[in-house]
């Protein structure tokens, strides 16, 4: 099975249960992928050049971002409607940022065509991801893990953070809680 994981940084200490979930998924033989933000300097004993069923996409990379770019354009010049993001009117109004970001996402879109389950670690990195859950739904299922912070805390600092942690959660497949109390929230 092709399974895509997206999350901040791998591995990290802290984050112990992801690196054992990604350890025990692929020794079962699945392939995995790690869409990972941003970089770490912590070592665990996990080598990924000995594992062929582990990809690692390091986005904070500026050639990796600049191949999503490149394949989004891809997909813009071919019209291949598959993988459009729900956002369909790009106006030079804009501006230049918000095109790459676009093109980026579509880029993304395609990197992830073929995985059975895409699993946001964490729900603010879905809320980021926002645009792309309803077509990445129409091709695959999606799981989003709510741990707490990002549910309980960030929506009463930031106002419009609820209605978009909502919007996220109504168009996934499987909402992932780790207590009762967050589940009920």
């Amino acid at each position: 099975m092709k399974i895509a994981l997206i999350l901040n940084s791998f591995p990290k200490t802290s984050e112990t249960f992801i690196f054992n979930k990604v350890k025990e998924l692929s020794s079962k033989g699945n392939e995995i992928t790690l869409i990972v933000h941003a970089p770490s300097s912590e070592i665990l004993n996990f080598n990924t050049d000995s594992n062929p069923i582990l990809n690692i996409v390091h986005l904070y990379k500026r050639r990796i971002s600049l191949n999503l770019v490149l394949m989004g354009l891809w997909v813009t010049l071919s019209r291949n409607t598959n993988l459009e993001t729900t956002d369909k009117t790009f106006t030079v109004r804009r501006g230049l940022k918000h095109f790459f970001v676009s093109q980026r996402e579509k880029g993304l879109l395609l990197l992830l065509q073929g995985c059975q389950i895409v699993h946001f670690e964490y729900s603010g990195i879905a809320v980021t991801y926002r645009r792309l859950i309803p077509p990445l739904c129409k091709m695959t299922k999606v799981v989003v893990s709510c741990r707490g912070s990002a549910e309980l805390v960030v929506p009463i600092l930031q106002a419009e953070r609820k209605a978009a942690l909502v919007e996220v959660l109504n168009h996934v497949d499987l909402i992932h809680c780790v207590s009762g109390h967050i589940s009920l929230e």
